[in-house]
């Protein structure tokens, strides 16, 4: 397709990051563990299985940490406790942060890319599949929240598109299956939504045709603010070295074995073990990249995320190189 949003199928902000850039010591001696609060963007689910593993395999002990991982609600209440001080970092979608930081003037700076590529689908009935932008005109496409990630990237994608934003209805329509009930009634003709919903579909046996939206824009990052960033740096470098020794750990193991390290954790998805596979073999399809390349910012990424996203009025021009640092994954 041309150029735009693609669905396929299937101290200052600039001074800490001067100055992160410039760390090359080791990490400090730790009497003993220490303590690091993060916020998961929804609950326990496999999708940020990195955390969970580090945690249960004793990779984060490993490092001298005691990380509490919390579960949180959604992604932008991961923002907001991480802005007010009650955790150290948090997950969250790429959009929002992007907003946050430009719109807001939100002190938040991504230290990893998890998932670079596309994370939301675009869900309709098989038997109408919405594939194309620009067929959207004229229809009601269900969203998780106004103004939220899902109702943005479906602006970006329709103005690349060509689509007047204004002539598509927008309905609030929870990212489950069951949402899949609205469709069948014709009350919107599609959602967007996240990829672990569609497993339970298929699961339930639901006709449902699911495309991929390629936006262009970092899908998942872990975020801290400056003051985290400058204040405990030597943790954060901790906490990178340990999700990537997770997702090692987990890449080598049988889908069973990797999936019994999550027992601990309140995972809706491991009562049934098909859905719990395939949910685990999409999260590590998600974390493309592998040794030192994994989890690290691409310049060219973020800088195109912002061209794209301020270049159709969705959020205030920033400059790219304050929205991200790699100072502390390349030291981990």
């Amino acid at each position: 397709m041309a150029k735009g949003s693609t669905m396929s199928h299937h101290p200052t902000r600039r001074g800490v990051l001067a100055g992160l850039a410039a760390l090359a010591l080791p990490l400090r001696a730790q009497a003993g563990a220490e303590r690091l609060t993060y916020v998961t963007p929804y609950g326990f689910d496999i999708t940020f299985y990195e955390a969970l593993i580090a945690q249960s395999a004793g990779l984060f002990a490993a490092q001298g940490l005691d990380v509490a991982i919390e579960p949180g609600q959604n992604a932008v209440q991961g923002i907001q406790q991480v802005l007010a001080g009650g955790a150290d970092l948090t997950r969250t979608v790429g959009i929002n942060m992007l907003r946050a930081v430009a719109d807001q003037g939100a002190p938040l700076v991504a230290i990893a890319t998890l998932v670079p590529g596309p994370f939301f689908n675009f869900y309709a009935h098989a038997d109408r599949p919405l594939t194309d932008p620009s067929a959207l005109a004229g229809r009601t496409v269900g969203i998780v929240a106004h103004r939220g990630a899902t109702d943005i990237a479906l602006d970006l994608m329709l103005i690349e598109a060509g689509v007047d934003p204004a002539t598509v209805t927008r309905e609030i329509a929870p990212d489950t299956g069951a949402t899949f009930a609205l469709v069948q009634a014709g009350r919107i003709d599609g959602w967007i939504g996240g990829p672990s919903t569609l497993h339970r579909m298929q699961a339930a046996g639901l006709p449902v045709s699911a495309s991929r939206i390629d936006n262009g824009i970092p899908s998942q990052v872990l975020v801290a603010t400056p003051e985290v960033i400058d204040r405990r740096g030597d943790a954060l470098v901790a906490y990178l070295r340990a999700i990537r020794a997770a997702v090692a750990l987990a890449d080598s193991l049988p889908p069973a074995d990797a999936l019994a390290l999550l027992a601990g954790f309140d995972v809706p998805a491991l009562a049934d073990p098909a859905i719990a596979r395939a949910d685990l073999g999409m999260a590590r399809g998600f974390i493309s990249d592998s040794g030192r390349n994994r989890f690290v910012n691409a310049p060219d990424l973020w800088a195109g995320a912002v061209a794209r996203l301020a270049g159709a009025g969705l959020m205030a021009p920033v400059a790219p190189d304050l929205l991200y640092t790699n100072a502390l994954i390349d030291r981990a």
